[in-house]
């Protein structure tokens, strides 16, 4: 799948341009995105190869992503914005106290949801998408030491008011972190829903 390819550190740009020109719906939404960004610095972005160039693979594989969730439809935009928001933080945090793999917070933090998108098993789906291990087992809480479950796991917390929680596992977490998240998604939710 793209999502799986989209991991593998040793992906090439080539690659990620096949992926993305072999499927034209999130190609499109792709280049819409990228364009709202190039139109800022008066740039016109026509094709994903321009786009790559423009924004980088590490920008390139989080628009993807984003483009990827935001392709399911008939779900109401807060279950996007709640995917992209757990995305952001989760990313943030990891970037913050110095995790390994921003990129793969962001993933964990973008799917956390897909089973109420998809309405399907959490399970079913991490088992489909062929995720690695770490992913799999932060979305299916099946190893709650890992980074990457500790990241989902503060948002969580945080969402449900357990501030005392979200500080335990990350006690140097910026106040101002989950709002600064929370413009971020809104942001890319209303990009996504156009």
């Amino acid at each position: 799948t793209i999502l799986e390819r989209l991991q593998d550190p040793d992906v090439t740009t080539l690659e990620i341009e096949g992926l993305l020109c072999a499927d034209v719906l999130l190609c499109e939404k792709i280049l819409r995105m990228v364009n709202c960004a190039a139109n800022c610095v008066g740039r016109e972005i026509n094709s994903v190869r321009q786009a790559i160039m423009f924004l980088g693979l590490r920008q390139i594989r989080t628009l993807t992503e984003l483009a990827i969730v935001g392709s399911i439809s008939g779900r109401p935009p807060e279950l996007y914005e709640l995917s992209i928001h757990r995305a952001r933080f989760c990313q943030r945090i990891a970037e913050i106290t110095g995790l390994e793999s921003p990129a793969v917070h962001f993933t964990v933090g973008l799917l956390s949801a897909i089973d109420a998108l998809l309405d399907s098993p959490m399970a079913t789906i991490v088992s489909e998408l062929g995720l690695s291990q770490n992913i799999g087992d932060a979305l299916l809480r099946t190893n709650q030491d890992s980074d990457c479950a500790k990241s989902l796991s503060t948002i969580t917390a945080i969402e449900k008011g357990d501030w005392a929680t979200a500080h335990e596992l990350f006690p140097n977490m910026p106040s101002e972190l989950y709002g600064e998240s929370l413009v971020w998604a809104e942001e890319r939710t209303q990009l996504l829903c156009a």
